[in-house]
């Protein structure tokens, strides 16, 4: 098997903008995934590309990474639609003045208010009344296709001579002497300098097969889709920080997810859940009391201890690299990560 510079593991977003970016920059590269392009916590993804958090060092990432999606086909020669819907976050109580002073111009054409309660009530009055207290509003936030947007990142990387091996699953790390020198996998052995671990929920397994103990760990986050036919297309994408809910609108269905109150992962979707689900809406949507749930899954994302996640090697020789642990906020910040990773990999080639 050919020598790479890098091995990703993990055929998702982050693995496929990685793959990308690398590529890009003349570093040799396979991506690995063990079943499908796109096929894991990605498929599940909503989507969504927005700007505003409470942290500046996020906001300023997320601004690079939405301009990104919103020009991708001129970064990469892959068209890919982006769809402008808004977003709306409602913070939780203790974090409104955080909110409101956070608000307002984030670079690259993109900017945030306040809006208050009324106001909220007259632009989206199927927002209930009685819990609200304000929001910020987005209004060049939107959604992307996340398996469209995974295979768009990974035929520009194969254009620029990349190697993806899909049904590739990774059985143990592969040494030479005390150094690692790739991986063993049920394709056969594939070499490489280094090794970015981008698998999403594999990746604590992965981890632990390098003997790196990190504290990232999966929880359970389970989706409906509801049928609101006069606000489908209407309902803005939105995060619910006093709630727990997170969502988007579509043409055709209504996402609204939340995380496992209970913490337990599960890889099939709970009427318990749904329940908890279907009731705490009613808190924020009028249109929840009326519409109907026309399905329902769930899918492992990773957690962990840092609010933004891993992006950054996670060994003292400086050959394995994470990518993972971002709380159910990835897709997001996708652009910005895959560029990090490159300079990371690039700023380090010369000490190899």
């Amino acid at each position: 098997m050919k020598q790479f510079d890098v091995i990703i593991i993990g055929g998702g977003v982050l693995g496929a903008s990685t793959f990308y970016h690398l590529v890009e920059a003349g570093i040799s590269c396979c991506l690995i995934e063990k079943n499908t392009i796109g096929s894991g916590i990605t498929s599940y993804s909503g989507g969504i590309a927005r700007v505003f958090h409470l942290d500046e060092k996020q906001r300023q990432q997320a601004a690079y990474s939405l301009d990104y999606f919103q020009h991708f086909e001129q970064r990469t020669g892959e068209p890919l639609a982006f769809v402008e819907q808004g977003f709306l976050y409602f913070p939780a109580p203790e974090n409104i003045n955080a909110s409101q002073q956070a608000v307002g111009d984030h670079g690259y054409g993109f900017t945030s208010s306040w809006l208050t309660p009324e106001q909220v009530i007259e632009q989206f009055p199927f927002i209930a009344k009685e819990e609200l207290k304000g929001a910020v509003w987005e209004p060049k936030a939107g959604y992307l296709d996340p398996i469209a947007t995974t295979q768009a990142w990974v035929n520009a990387g194969l254009r620029l001579g990349g190697t993806v091996l899909p049904g590739c699953r990774v059985m143990e790390p592969l040494y030479e002497g005390s150094e690692l020198a790739g991986v063993k996998t049920n394709l056969g052995d594939i070499r490489g300098q280094r090794i970015v671990i981008a698998a999403g929920a594999a990746s604590a397994n992965l981890l632990k097969m390098l003997a790196i103990d990190l504290p990232i760990y999966n929880k359970t986050i389970q989706v409906d889709l509801y049928q609101a036919r006069e606000v489908n297309a209407k309902m803005p994408c939105f995060i619910d920080a006093e709630f727990n809910l997170n969502g988007r609108g579509g043409e055709h269905y209504i996402l609204q997810g939340m995380t496992c109150p209970d913490g337990s992962e599960h890889e099939e979707a709970l009427p318990s859940h749904q329940a908890i689900s279907q009731n705490t809406a009613k808190k924020r949507f009028n249109w929840s009391n009326t519409s109907e749930v026309t399905g329902c899954y769930c899918s492992l994302d990773t957690f962990s201890d840092r609010e933004s996640g891993y992006a950054d090697y996670v060994d003292e020789q400086k050959q394995v690299l994470l990518l993972s642990g971002f709380n159910g906020t990835a897709f997001k910040f996708a652009p910005y990560l895959g560029q990090h990773i490159q300079q990371l990999i690039l700023g380090d080639s010369g000490d190899r």
